[in-house]
């Protein structure tokens, strides 16, 4: 009787240590499922919306179980979401990733997302870590194609002007003037200029010859 309540009591402490057991792994969020990327996209205004092709936006799966995807940046902001071949299902919910950034959620629906504090026309690599139910991403810089461009300031020394990606047309007009410039020189310098294209001539190569010719004596 003895060895039989022995035997029992193994197999209800077995049969407790299975619950607790079980209770441990459907509570655990490490295991489970998530967001299946193996069909999404970067679609985003750096790639024109994955719109001339789904292959634009291709992520590449890493052994770490995070997706990667390397972009040129078109504007700054460029918005963006993570969504399927439909846009049946997207991520992105109007959230600001900051380039150089941490990781940030990107959940469900919502406004499309935007990758702020990028260079127009460098390059970018953008991690997403797929979750139960949303994604996290992140961006980093990975490559420079803009050269930087600098004024000097005679306070401040060189100063770089940040390209934001636009182009602009500037106007030159031809207004006639008499102005003076003063220079720390014992020597007086008096010129006169026009416009050769108000004469009816175009710039040619013959002119840098002239050009020479001209500064070679006093006229």
């Amino acid at each position: 009787m003895k060895k039989l309540n022995k035997i029992m009591a193994a197999f209800a402490s077995l049969a407790l240590s299975a619950a607790v057991f079980t209770g441990c792994v459907t509570d655990n969020p490490d295991l489970e499922s998530l967001v299946d990327l193996s069909s999404f996209y970067l679609r985003g205004n750096m790639n024109n919306w994955a719109n001339d092709a789904l292959t634009d936006g291709s992520l590449t799966e890493n052994t770490d179980g995070t997706f990667t995807i390397t972009y040129t940046a078109k504007a700054n902001p460029d918005e963006f979401a993570i969504a399927d071949a439909t846009w049946a299902t997207k991520y992105c919910n109007g959230t600001e990733v900051v380039v150089d950034g941490d990781f940030v959620e990107l959940a469900a629906g919502g406004g499309n997302a935007k990758v702020t504090g990028q260079v127009p026309g460098n390059n970018y690599k953008m991690t997403i870590q797929p979750l139960s139910s949303s994604v996290k991403v992140k961006v980093e810089l990975a490559g420079v194609n803009v050269p930087s461009v600098y004024v000097l300031d005679t306070r401040k020394g060189l100063v770089e002007i940040p390209y934001d990606g636009k182009s602009y047309n500037y106007e030159f007009n031809n207004v006639q003037r008499n102005e003076g410039l003063m220079t720390p020189a014992n020597v007086q310098y008096v010129a006169k200029g026009y416009s050769y294209k108000e004469l009816g001539y175009t710039y040619k190569g013959s002119m840098l010859v002239l050009k020479t010719i001209l500064g070679y004596d006093y006229l």
